[in-house]
């Protein structure tokens, strides 16, 4: 076969081996290795020579029929004027060597006579067809700064023709309307002489739509005469639309985890309140807001934010509860429990005075808790028109983890309420059960000890020693729910007197044969303090109320550092497997827990009970 390839690869190693089997395939074939004639039977070239190959107008070598060795990613297969095989970038020797020669093969011998040799004589022309019809957007400006080439890519993402834009002066204002941007993009190209990847250009089309297109230009590697620039451009909005909803979704996903750690970190109503409003503003922008609560059909603003600055503020107190029925929009709202957007307060009916002016625009949520409205977030523009439909859904999303938060301060509210309310039961029973009785009995005495004062002196002398024996039990026990009335006092007591307060406390209560041992050298500090006195009054309690015990030791020994308490009687016991209602061994377990002491409760029936508590101060904290 007598024909003449032109093989161009910008790799020696990939050269060379396409020569030798060239060579072994075809005997009577030409190789040239660099353009020497106007035409060949076929072009045989990597990426690297087919950029410059295409780029190179005014070359009398090129040719219809072209085999691409794809080497580069980023180039396109070209497949409107060429084959290609695809190999690694990094390794372009590795040619498959069976399909190279089916390709040539094909390409050479599956053409006959005229059909084979048939060539667009006007390399121009085949360049020009190659670029207008390219799948990427390619235009050209000359060195008079007017447009001279724009493909059909141009046309269809712009939706202006070739006709319209090229040697029109007022093409590049038709493109990017706004003077200054347009400016400043020219002044950047100049200083980038025209070289650039990935440039990023903000044109607007026919229909007013902005579109991005990232272009890329190598003036200086590929220059062309005549031509001040060229560029190759792949529109890129949709990808940057995604992009952006991406990082808004993972940005919106941020703030509310950050938002829920935060309001779900307190359980004080007026915190929760004051979190929930600093941190709305990481979901929606806004001017000023407000949170309101619904109570018995009245809506009651329990916070806001922004007013201060305003002369309106003056005013809002006025309108700080009113009732449901009577604000169109919360009604609305509270009926749909969807969000609502008010672009313009001014086309309703606004309920605080002198608005105009300030407050422009609105978005309101619902605070929706098991199915019931509970309450509203409001948040204010100054500017008309300011919040979307998705300002309000990302509202609405802040406003469910709101509701969260609202709710878990409400039950902590009412479970603080119960506590002291059984706490106030308890003493109530306590003073009933002990100080009010011993009184009692104290009362009678004296009053029995008047009568007979000088008529017996021997039992006279004993009841008044009773006498003193109840008053000062009933001190104790004052004493003792003086301090669970006021548990701040607490840490200001020594653990020993406190321990022997409790002791006489119980001996009031119960005839109690009570061994006191205490050898503590120095006061521990005042959480564990107030632990180890939780836990002997609860065992000295479970003593009293069901131990049925004649004799009860406790002992304690230690100081700051290391402590040992041990309480024991010889009353009844229990089965620790079954342990009976109301003796508060759980609650005795989490106090230990709490500062890493350990708690031991040792019981059997009819052979008593010992608990026994120890703790030590940690290592790390005790070199500190």
């Amino acid at each position: 076969m007598n024909a003449v390839i032109l093989l161009l690869a910008s790799h020696d190693n990939l050269r060379d081996q396409l020569c030798d089997w060239l060579a072994a395939d075809y005997a009577d074939l030409t190789i040239h290795t660099g353009p020497q004639q106007p035409a060949y039977d076929l072009v045989i070239m990597d990426s690297a020579s087919l950029r410059r190959y295409l780029l190179a107008a005014g070359r009398q070598w090129l040719a219809r029929t072209v085999l691409h060795i794809h080497t580069d990613p980023e180039l396109s297969p070209w497949k409107q004027v060429s084959d290609f095989i695809a190999v690694p970038p990094d390794d372009p020797c590795g040619l498959d060597r069976a399909e190279f020669r089916a390709r040539v093969a094909r390409l050479l011998t599956n053409q006959s006579g005229e059909s084979m040799m048939i060539r667009m004589q006007d390399d121009a022309g085949l360049l020009s067809y190659i670029l207008y019809n390219m799948p990427v957007m390619f235009n050209v400006i000359g060195d008079d700064r007017l447009f001279k080439v724009w493909n059909r890519e141009c046309e269809r993402v712009t939706g202006y023709t070739a006709d319209e834009i090229i040697n029109n002066p007022q093409a590049m204002a038709l493109l990017y309307p706004e003077p200054n941007y347009l400016q400043d993009k020219l002044r950047e190209l100049e200083e980038r002489q025209g070289n650039y990847r990935d440039w990023e250009w903000d044109l607007v089309t026919r229909s007013g739509e902005v579109r991005t297109i990232a272009w890329f230009n190598e003036t200086s590697a590929a220059p062309v005469e005549g031509w001040f620039g060229w560029g190759v451009g792949v529109d890129v909005t949709e990808r940057n639309r995604a992009r952006a909803a991406e990082q808004e979704a993972r940005t919106l996903a941020e703030a509310l985890r950050d938002t829920a750690t935060l309001l779900t970190s307190t359980l004080d109503m007026d915190e929760v309140f004051e979190r929930i409003l600093t941190n709305v503003g990481r979901v929606v922008e806004h001017d000023a807001a407000n949170i309101m609560l619904i109570e018995d059909d009245m809506v009651r603003v329990v916070r806001t934010a922004g007013y201060d600055d305003h002369p309106v503020a003056r005013d809002w107190r006025r309108w700080a509860e009113h009732p449901l029925k009577k604000t169109s929009h919360l009604r609305r709202i509270y009926d749909s429990r969807q969000p609502l957007v008010i672009p313009d307060v001014r086309s309703m009916q606004w309920r605080i005075p002198d608005i105009e002016g300030w407050i422009q625009s609105v978005v309101a949520a619902p605070i929706v808790l098991q199915q019931q409205v509970i309450g509203f977030i409001n948040l204010q523009s100054l500017q008309p028109d300011y919040f979307t439909p998705v300002d309000a859904d990302r509202l609405q999303a802040f406003a469910e983890q709101a509701a969260i938060a609202i709710q878990n301060a409400r039950l902590y509210q009412q479970a603080r309420a119960l506590a002291v309310l059984e706490e106030r039961q308890r003493l109530a029973r306590d003073l009933h059960d002990a100080v009010s009785q011993t009184l009692f009995a104290a009362t009678l005495m004296a009053e029995a000890l008047t009568r007979h004062l000088n008529s017996n002196p021997a039992w006279t002398e004993r009841q008044v020693s009773e006498l003193y024996r109840l008053l000062k039990s009933a001190h104790a026990e004052t004493r003792t729910l003086l301090l669970e009335l006021r548990p701040d006092d607490l840490p200001d007591l020594r653990l020993d007197d406190l321990l022997r307060q409790l002791a006489a406390s119980a001996q009031s209560r119960k005839t109690l044969d009570f061994s006191l041992v205490i050898d503590l050298k120095q006061d521990p500090a005042p959480d564990v303090k107030t632990v180890i006195y939780r836990v002997a009054q609860e065992a000295i309690n479970n003593i009293i109320k069901h131990a049925n015990a004649r004799q009860v030791q406790v002992w304690l020994a230690g100081d700051d550092q290391q402590l040992k308490l041990v309480i024991t009687d010889d009353g009844c016991g229990f089965d620790p497997l079954a342990v009976p209602a109301g003796m508060g061994l759980n609650i005795m377990h989490e106090r230990a827990a709490g500062i890493g002491a350990s708690l031991e409760i040792d019981s059997q029936h009819e052979q008593g009970t010992t608990v026994h508590i120890e703790w030590q101060q940690p290592q790390n904290q005790e070199n500190r």
